[in-house]
């Protein structure tokens, strides 16, 4: 049934959309180092491992939020939800974006469009789209995945922030002061 492919569409969908947009990014004037960065692409990959369906060894494969289709559809709406907010984001933040921590050559502070919001919208929405896709199967596994990518996001946001605060001083700091992080009134 087509359906059950549909959350592994929206994925891709996202996946060819940054693949594209990468290609207009300026260039980079300081980049985080491949050691520095290796922990946060090892959360990832346990994140996506956690996501993918397939049966899992005791309590992991245990379902816990119940639902069935009325769960699914919730759940593609919070994915398409957070996809749609990456996309915008990224959009919004146009050739200053970078897949790893980076100051661009004429690196501009961005604060329209969710950026009025949140100071990292892109990692909002990914959350989003773990969360959701989590929900979809609604197995302690799949929803693992959330924590590890919520903290491994929100390492990376750190690095991020000093750099920022290095490159625009006292613009940033009240930035940061008027807006969260990456979830709205939280964290």
């Amino acid at each position: 049934m087509w359906v059950r492919h549909l959350i592994l569409v929206l994925w891709l969908v996202g996946a060819a959309y940054w693949i594209v947009a990468a290609q207009s990014a300026k260039t980079d004037r300081r980049r985080e180092p491949l050691a520095t960065r290796l922990p946060f692409i090892a959360q990832m990959i346990v994140t996506a491992i956690l996501l993918w369906p397939h049966e899992w060894p005791g309590w992991l494969d245990l379902k816990v939020v119940g639902g069935g289709w009325t769960r699914f559809w919730i759940a593609v709406a919070v994915l398409t939800l957070g996809l749609a907010l990456a996309i915008w984001a990224r959009r919004v933040l146009g050739d200053n974006w970078s897949g790893t921590v980076t100051v661009k050559e004429g690196h501009e502070l961005v604060q329209t469009g969710p950026y009025r919001w949140v100071r990292h919208p892109i990692y909002t929405g990914i959350l989003l789209m773990i969360l959701g896709t989590g929900l979809a199967g609604g197995k302690v596994h799949a929803l693992l995945a959330f924590p590890i990518a919520l903290i491994a996001l929100w390492l990376k946001s750190r690095l991020e922030e000093r750099w920022m605060v290095a490159e625009f001083g006292e613009r940033y700091e009240a930035y940061r002061k008027t807006r969260s992080a990456i979830i709205p009134f939280f964290l």
